[in-house]
């Protein structure tokens, strides 16, 4: 079988840092027996999140969650029945990322958990002059804590071998010190109103941030303010219409795993 097609048809998909002593956790194998029915003969497959992933077979017909996890430490659960695959990183240096500004802690879930799904690997709660959430907030640990089980979640959901990456909250500023060359900035094509200056369309920009990969930043649907519009970075057009930020951090995130990774979408 092709190996992508083992991932597609797999009944589930987890994380374990060994493949050859995978250990999976209590919650997921209540996920396996309760949720999925497993049974024997069926496939899952483990991946250590760094590129490298196998299948599984399953060994016994399961009835109950507790059945299942003596079955595991008795080593009689599953067994693997493919070679090790390891998917290749993107060029190294290369960063597809999206730093969002949170308006609230579900909508911030949604966000990391849709652009995990299409392919984004690093994505960062932003501080703007015009976040909704207050600091004390986003700047929680416990804040991020909920971010990084939405990311594991979406990437056992969409078969995913390589975990995205999920900042703690930083500031406009932040983000921009510590990536000088690869931020842009997300804002309006103003093209068709008068005496307006438009930002270049997402899809061509021929920099220096496109050729090392780029992190666009998504504001607060109250806009950046005259502060953030001056902090001297590209600012890039997502279309003529005003988009929620959940919105036009997706559309940043397909586009940017389009261009600096064809082959996954």
């Amino acid at each position: 079988m092709i190996p992508a097609r083992m991932l597609i048809d797999s009944l589930a998909h987890f994380f374990s840092e060994d493949l050859d002593n995978p250990l999976i956790s209590e919650n997921d194998l209540n996920h396996l027996v309760r949720s999925l029915r497993a049974r024997e003969g069926e496939t899952i497959t483990i991946s250590d999140g760094n590129g490298s992933w196998a299948q599984f077979t399953i060994q016994v017909n399961l009835r109950d969650a507790r059945q299942a996890y003596e079955a595991f430490e008795r080593g009689e659960l599953i067994e693997r029945t493919s070679s090790i695959y390891r998917q290749a990183p993107s060029d190294e240096g290369q960063i597809v990322g999206v730093g969002f500004s949170p308006n609230s802690s579900n909508l911030a879930r949604d966000i990391v958990k849709q652009l995990t799904e299409v392919g984004v690997d690093l994505i960062i709660p932003i501080l703007c002059d015009h976040t909704v959430l207050k600091a004390s907030t986003v700047r929680n640990g416990e804040f991020r804590e909920k971010l990084v089980r939405v990311m594991l979640a979406a990437c056992q959901q969409s078969r995913r071998v390589r975990l995205a990456t999920v900042l703690d909250a930083m500031t406009v500023d932040e983000v921009i010190k510590c990536y000088p060359d690869k931020c842009q900035m997300a804002d309006y094509q103003l093209g068709s109103i008068p005496n307006s200056v438009s930002a270049p369309n997402l899809g061509s920009i021929p920099n220096s941030a496109s050729e090392q990969g780029s992190i666009i930043l998504v504001g607060p649907e109250g806009g950046w303010s005259d502060r953030e519009r001056t902090l001297g970075i590209p600012r890039i057009g997502l279309g003529p219409n005003v988009l929620r930020t959940e919105t036009a951090a997706l559309i940043a995130g397909s586009i940017l795993v389009k261009t600096h990774k064809p082959n996954f979408l």
